[in-house]
């Protein structure tokens, strides 16, 4: 894959209700030191003052913002809005609570000249309350499969997306409540395994109550483990590694016992579904020698529910 001449960049961000927040992402994007070919902010049915907030911003920088509003559809379909009029050759999604790095697009656009891709996982750091919780810039396995599966994938804010590839897999499931990224990544990985790394820090990813990346719900355990079923079917179905199934199965069984804990008869089912290709945890890391000895004995459900009542017990 080469790319012809300089690399084109759009900005896309989704806005609502982040009157207190949208002026920073759009200060980020404008402190951009590669220029952009165009920030795209989609309103998506704001009911506090983020449309004058980024109608402030549009009225002084005319050439170089587009805004776009509509009624309340939620983020995926925002950035749909805004894929349908970039015109950059890749898309930087940038969630209106974010902020970019001043020079994000410029290192990641160096990083795509060298090893062109379709896709380019970005580091990041987390930020809560204004305080540091999460350094995020070292990737755990240089397969984007096995990345994607250990959420090693950066973040939406902190990766670059090809414009093309993102269309032609159909842009953002409007309808996905959860693991919106996910998704879309394991589609783009579906139609074109090739994924470029970022290890220089790009973005500051802000998590606050209400936001997409504060929920640990079961039904976005379910949700995520329900994708993560999708890549090991994938990579069975496709003649995949041995080493990189055995990497992402074992991710996945780790998240289904997480899910137990909460949930065991969801865990249950998922388990059958996700393993009816046949799975044995090994000892070491989270699972000791019993609880190998107990699952390949009784099986998941009483490993798990022996589990519990071990530790009621402690």
């Amino acid at each position: 894959m080469s790319q012809p001449g300089p690399l084109t960049v759009s900005v896309v961000i989704p806005a609502y209700d982040v009157e207190a927040y949208v002026g920073d992402a759009l200060d980020s994007a404008l402190q951009q030191t590669y220029p952009l070919d165009q920030i795209v902010v989609v309103d998506d049915g704001s009911t506090d003052r983020t449309l004058d907030v980024v109608n402030g911003y549009k009225g002084r920088y005319p050439e170089r913002i587009e805004v776009l509003s509509g009624p309340n559809r939620g983020a995926p379909a925002a950035r749909n809005r805004g894929l349908e009029v970039a015109t950059g050759t890749y898309i930087q999604f940038l969630d209106a609570d974010d902020l970019l790095l001043p020079d994000k697009i410029a290192r990641d656009v160096e990083v795509l000249a060298a090893d062109p891709a379709p896709l380019l996982f970005g580091s990041y750091k987390k930020f809560e309350d204004g305080a540091e919780i999460l350094a995020y810039d070292a990737f755990t396995s240089p397969n984007p499969w096995v990345c994607l599966a250990r959420q090693n994938f950066g973040m939406t804010s902190a990766n670059l997306f090809l414009a093309s590839a993102v269309r032609r897999v159909g842009g953002w499931d409007e309808a996905r409540p959860y693991n919106q990224d996910y998704d879309l990544m394991l589609r783009m990985l579906k139609e074109d395994p090739r994924v470029a790394f970022g290890y220089h820090m790009s973005t500051h990813i802000r998590r606050r109550e209400g936001s997409i990346s504060y929920d640990f719900s079961v039904p976005m355990r379910v949700a995520r483990i329900e994708l993560d079923r999708e890549i090991i079917a994938f990579l069975h179905d496709s003649g995949g590694e041995s080493d990189v199934i055995g990497a992402v199965e074992e991710r996945v069984f780790l998240a289904l016992r997480q899910l137990a804990s909460l949930d065991l008869d969801e865990a249950v089912r998922l388990h059958r579904d996700v393993f009816s290709t046949g799975y044995t945890p090994v000892p070491g890391g989270c699972h000791s020698a019993a609880y190998c000895f107990t699952y390949r004995l009784l099986g998941f459900d009483k490993a798990e529910r022996i589990k519990s009542l071990v530790q009621s017990r402690g």
